[in-house]
């Protein structure tokens, strides 16, 4: 696993990308180049979606033959073993604004066809030795599922052709406690993408899927949200089997507190973008949820009951030195103005962030870079 988590830190791993993906500028903040490409927007999150959704099933008989061999290892550490339904990208589009059209797709699917791209590139990376036009080829040429792809797909950034390129989303939630404003972030642990353990997301992030078989009412992604909400920040359990309401959690305390705040605007929810993560040919729509009430934070903090009280720690820096002992792996990082001033107070390194994280803090920071500068 640390092996092929080494492709992160390859310097040359961008001069390939920005090779293999003429026309798509990578994410840049202060020189580190991620692996990924955003598309900034400022909108309803519900706007991204092209409606109505297909909820035909995906057939094989679309899809380039994929390989469970990533399947297979993740399984092994750990990582989620059972199948469900997913939505997928068929086409990003940019004009006249950014949406996503979409259909029905599968969790193992998007192991097989897309996460296995990532999974081919990275555990052979150390083979990508230069940035030279033969070097780059060369690394180019050991890359054959991604090649095969290329061959029948002209933009796969933007076109989901031929694969099952599920659809992820990342939140930036942003709280006060006192003056200071805070990031909510995680450190992957070892049931997370096999190489992703000890990489750095925003919290929550999630797959864009159905919990019922209600999947029209489910094509949501505010209702995903505030679902995932529940379950990343008070270990809300899933749902039984064969649930039979969309909305089984709308019920819960926590989850109506927070939608009292939006309701009386001290909260808002914005989406910020959508990004396609260059390794595995996935998108991510990117948000940030900012809560403005002071009150939030400490109410969830000290309430006398267990059950409404966050199930993270206060602070990250604990996280970062207790590693993989650390009792959650949720912690909250400082706000500050400066980018690089805001990895180093967390003891982030840039290629920590896994790619989809850092389009979400990012396009989120912008937003809020912004909103303070109006403010002061």
């Amino acid at each position: 696993m640390d092996h092929a988590r080494g492709a992160y830190w390859n310097p040359y791993l961008a001069d390939f990308l920005e090779r293999k993906y003429p026309g798509h500028p990578l994410l840049t903040v202060n020189s580190h180049r991620y692996p990924i490409v955003t598309f900034p927007t400022q909108s309803d999150v519900e706007s991204v979606l092209k409606r109505p959704v297909t909820l035909t099933r995906q057939g094989d008989s679309s899809l380039l033959p994929g390989s469970a061999r990533y399947r297979a290892l993740a399984t092994r550490l750990g990582l989620e073993s059972y199948d469900r339904p997913c939505f997928t990208m068929t086409h990003l589009h940019t004009e006249p604004e950014v949406t996503l059209e979409c259909e029905f797709g599968s969790y193992f699917r998007a192991l097989d066809t897309c996460d296995e791209l990532a999974w081919e590139l990275e555990v052979q990376h150390e083979r990508l030795t230069g940035n030279s036009a033969g070097c780059l080829g060369a690394f180019d040429n050991l890359l054959s599922r991604r090649n095969k792809l290329h061959a029948v797909v002209d933009d796969p950034v933007r076109d989901g052709s031929r694969r099952s390129a599920a659809i992820a989303v990342s939140a930036l939630i942003a709280f006060r406690d006192g003056d200071d404003l805070f990031f909510l972030a995680r450190r992957r642990g070892t049931k997370s993408v096999a190489v992703q353990v000890g990489m750095v997301h925003v919290v929550p992030s999630f797959m864009f899927q159905p919990a019922t078989n209600h999947y029209p009412e489910e094509f949501s992604i505010r209702h995903n949200l505030f679902r995932e909400y529940l379950e990343e920040l008070f270990n809300r359990p899933e749902p039984e089997e064969h649930e039979g309401d969309s909305r089984y959690f709308y019920g819960d305390s926590r989850l109506r507190y927070l939608r009292k705040l939006l309701e009386d605007r001290s909260a808002t929810l914005k989406l910020t973008g959508v990004a396609v993560n260059l390794l595995n040919l996935r998108p991510e729509v990117c948000l940030l949820l900012t809560i403005d009430d002071p009150e939030w934070f400490s109410y969830h903090r000290e309430h006398p009951e267990s059950d409404q009280r966050f199930h993270f720690n206060d602070e990250w820096l604990r996280v970062v030195h207790m590693g993989d002992n650390a009792e959650s792996a949720v912690a909250r990082i400082q706000y500050c103005v400066d980018d690089e001033e805001l990895l180093a107070r967390a003891g982030i390194k840039a290629p920590d962030i896994v790619p989809p994280g850092a389009a979400c803090l990012w396009l989120g920071k912008r937003v809020l870079d912004s909103t303070m500068r109006q403010s002061s």
